[in-house]
């Protein structure tokens, strides 16, 4: 162990006529567009903001690790013991964020890459290494989480119910 706990900071911002000059200092000139893509009739009220993965030490030190323009709406984080992998899901785009502890940087990979729409959940399968996510629509992927393989998807989609 490292003796430092990581997590995701989710946040939003409410729909209001201040909202694109605060997302403007914020994300500067690509405000507008960030705003565009949340269709008003499903965020009715607020819209999510990107939030950094941040560490702390034992002494209570944080410190940021990570900042993009995707970190939308963290849903779950994890680390895998057997690998040393911490794994975030990023459910609003549509992200999977991981990183080894003996990396510097987080890496990214798609849900839609692992067959996985929207991810919410992760979890360690026995004491291996792999790791299984699934989405909003019963999909579940499992992958290796020492380098990211895909080794098994499970589509339980919706259909009908």
């Amino acid at each position: 162990m490292s003796g430092k706990i990581t997590g995701a900071v989710e946040q939003y911002v409410r729909r209001t006529k201040n909202e694109t000059r605060f997302l403007q200092s914020l994300l500067g000139d690509g405000a507008d567009d960030f705003s565009r893509q949340f269709n008003p009739e499903i965020f009715t009220d607020d819209i999510p903001l990107p939030g950094p993965i941040v560490g702390v030490d034992l002494k209570g030190t944080a410190a940021e690790e990570a900042f993009s323009k995707a970190h939308l709406d963290p849903f779950d984080m994890f680390y895998n013991e057997r690998s040393g992998v911490t794994c975030c899901v990023f459910t609003e785009s549509n992200l999977l964020a991981w990183r080894s502890r003996d990396a510097s940087h987080w890496q990214y990979v798609s849900g839609t890459a692992l067959g996985v729409e929207t991810p919410f959940g992760l979890t360690s399968i026995g004491d291996t290494s792999l790791v299984a996510v699934n989405g909003f629509e019963r999909e579940v992927a499992i992958f290796d989480s020492a380098d990211m393989s895909l080794t098994k998807f499970f589509d339980a989609s919706r259909r009908g119910d």
